[in-house]
């Protein structure tokens, strides 16, 4: 992976900024460093970006880098009926890597995708209470997506 290295005062904006350069798709992070292990929790800059981002925020669950080979056997798509981008997201993730699909999380879900609410300009990113709550929940990587833009995978 290519290195940058970005001089701003705002890390959201120079995420934002270098992720409109190079015309990412998605930013991931990892989870906040005091965070449970196994458990999510965006840090500052991931939650400044989870509302209003310019592109999808990726959030790995503390030390996953323990279970980097772990199979991603089911992906979930949840608010798929309030933005299709999630299951076709989710649709492509799921055969990329042989995954059985599911519309809500259960604990035995490798991967969840979000959808942004309602009312969301197209290309922004913004969390629903109830998507913010269920971030809360999960014990294994989120992917949200910005508003009506699906990631290709594959």
């Amino acid at each position: 992976m290519p290195r940058h290295i970005v001089l701003s005062g705002s890390t959201p904006e120079g995420l934002r900024d270098l992720a409109a350069k190079e015309g990412a798709d998605v930013i991931v992070f990892g989870s906040e460093y005091r965070t449970t292990p196994g458990h999510v929790d965006p840090g500052t800059s991931a939650r400044a970006l989870l509302d209003d981002g310019p592109v999808a925020i990726a959030i790995a669950p503390s030390e996953m880098r323990y279970l980097a080979d772990a199979p991603v056997a089911t992906v979930a798509a949840v608010n798929g009926d309030e933005d299709p981008a999630a299951s076709t997201t989710a649709e492509a993730i799921a055969k990329q890597f042989g995954s059985a699909i599911a519309t809500k999380y259960t604990g035995d879900v490798g991967l969840v995708v979000l959808g942004s609410k309602l009312g969301t300009p197209t290309g922004t990113v913004r969390l629903s209470a109830a998507a913010q709550y269920l971030i809360d929940l999960v014990r294994c990587p989120v992917l949200v997506l910005a508003r009506d833009v699906p990631v290709a995978f594959g």
